[in-house]
């Protein structure tokens, strides 16, 4: 068979930062073709250039058979390229529909109003298929959780029904059941005769989807396999040498001279059977809260680090004083950090360097953020969170998406804090830089730090959590205590609503 995009011998640096380095690449039609390796291995690149997103410095371009100059963003969407961003790239302010057809406009077309109808229709029947069937269309993209927004930047990418679709990391804000469903549009695409480039770190869709494997490692093409893969054989391919085995022990509570344990944190949230439940963190405690896009826990993370509006309107104690934390800097002085969810959008400043964006820390409503290192050595503390980089004085788009959100991380763990909000502190990391996370987020539990979790990832949450609350529809279904895996079968049902009422009680 023919590949429909083949690229030869292609090399790309960004300044002094060597992305690829002689990479050659075939897509089928109808395959999966997942490109793995490490934080900064090239991957994203790759797939940019797939996408006709990034011209390569060298090397060719083969479409269908020909040789041709490498694809313009344009010139890609309309030889039949999409592809989804690994951080997203829709308009803001405009509505769902208009993203999903922004670019696809017909320059000219007097029957505008008969346009916008199948527009409309269009929009609804890729949206259901994505598992967004109930959103109103005419809303702001801005107005959605960044979990909703990804998936219209996947809808986006369907609507243009594309040869080949390119998808840089889409599941990493996504929870299991959102990632199971995009699962099944992709073997729909398929079995179509679409050619699906996928990169990813989660190496078990590795395994379940890939029909051939291309492994990166420093710019450079490892090997292309073909066939599926077990994990463990992935692991190995990657240079892991076996996955870091889940290491889940409890959390040491820190305790006050009375023995009674303090909490940093309590908030009152509803429940399923009409009572409330309070969610509590004391010191030196992980609680996490699992649920599927629009649950509630994006909302409780906002109303801790004072991103909500309306936080007054919630029962909150932080050490045991009711307060309302109505502005991030007013959760600052309380020693509450937060890792916000979409770092693009979010968390970085890419116009600045590694270093500013590492030190960069809140002041008052009169004040600046303060970018200085006030003494700080960003070279010492960059290598302590594992980001590979050039220079610290490089701005922190040079850096891969997971060093990025390691930078990020580190902010946080460079700062004098006692609770940490984390929204999805491991998306976009490899499997080992997954671990070095995990330790340093047990290193500060260890300090007596309390930390609540909002992860889509069931056995990230299951391996760090002390307690995990499920979340449904803005209410708590119930609490697991030491949780494993266990109960993965039970927490997976609580957050679809399949729980009946008569289980609702909590586990102890």
């Amino acid at each position: 068979m023919t590949p429909l995009l083949r690229l030869v011998d292609v090399s790309k640096s960004f300044g002094a930062t060597r992305a690829l380095r002689g990479v050659s690449i075939d897509i089928f039609p109808g395959e999966i073709h997942c490109i793995i390796g490490e934080n900064g291995a090239g991957k994203s690149t790759l797939g940019r250039i797939c996408g006709g997103f990034v011209r390569p410095d060298t090397g060719s371009f083969w479409y269908d058979g020909k040789e041709v100059p490498f694809f313009s963003p344009e010139e890609g969407r309309a030889a039949g390229l999409a592809m989804v961003f690994q951080e997203l790239s829709l308009a803001p302010d405009l509505s769902i529909q208009d993203n999903l057809f922004l670019g696809a406009e017909p320059t000219r077309n007097p029957l505008r109003v008969l346009r916008r109808s199948r527009e409309r229709s269009d929009c609804m029947s890729v949206l259901d298929a994505v598992g967004l069937g109930r959103i109103d269309i005419r809303l702001p993209v801005n107005q959605l959780p960044p979990g909703q927004q990804q998936l219209v930047e996947i809808s986006k990418a369907l609507a243009r029904k594309p040869k080949i679709l390119v998808l840089d990391e889409p599941s990493a804000m996504l929870s299991l059941a959102e990632r199971k469903h995009l699962h099944g549009i992709m073997g729909e695409l398929r079995a179509n005769g679409t050619a699906i480039v996928f990169v990813t770190h989660h190496v078990s869709e590795v395994a379940e989807l890939a029909d051939r494997v291309t492994v990166l490692r420093n710019g450079a093409l490892v090997e292309c396999i073909t066939g599926r893969q077990t994990v463990d054989q992935i692991v190995e391919r990657l240079g892991g040498g076996g996955i870091p085995a889940p290491h889940r022990s409890q959390s040491q509570v820190v305790q006050n001279p009375d023995n009674s344990a303090a909490d940093l944190l309590s908030i009152v949230v509803p429940r399923l059977d009409g009572s409330t439940k309070a969610i509590r963190v004391a010191p030196g405690e992980v609680v996490g809260l699992y649920g599927v896009i629009g649950c509630g826990s994006g909302r409780i993370a906002s109303i801790v680090s004072g991103q909500a509006s309306d936080a007054a309107s919630v029962a909150m104690e932080v050490e045991g004083q009711k307060i309302a934390v109505n502005t991030p800097v007013r959760a600052r002085r309380l020693g509450i950090g937060h890792l916000p969810n979409g770092r693009a959008a979010n968390g970085i400043l890419p116009t600045r360097s590694i270093s500013e964006n590492l030190y960069l820390r809140p002041r008052s409503r009169k004040q600046r953020a303060s970018l200085a290192p006030t003494g700080g050595d960003p070279d010492k503390e960059l290598s302590e969170i594992g980001v590979r980089y050039g220079n610290a004085k490089d701005p922190i788009t040079s850096l891969s998406g997971g060093n990025q959100q390691k930078v990020l991380i580190g902010r946080l763990l460079g700062s004098d804090l006692r609770l940490l909000v984390l929204e999805e502190p491991t998306a976009g990391i490899d499997i080992a830089a997954k671990a070095d996370v995990h330790n340093l987020l047990r290193e500060c539990t260890g300090k007596g730090w309390g930390i609540l979790l909002v992860s889509s990832d069931l056995e990230e949450a299951i391996t760090l959590s002390d307690r995990i609350h499920t979340m449904f529809d803005g209410q708590c279904v119930r609490t697991y205590s030491a949780p494993t895996t266990g109960d993965m079968s039970s927490i997976s049902a609580d957050v679809v609503g399949a729980t009946h009422a008569k289980d609702r009680e909590e586990v102890l």
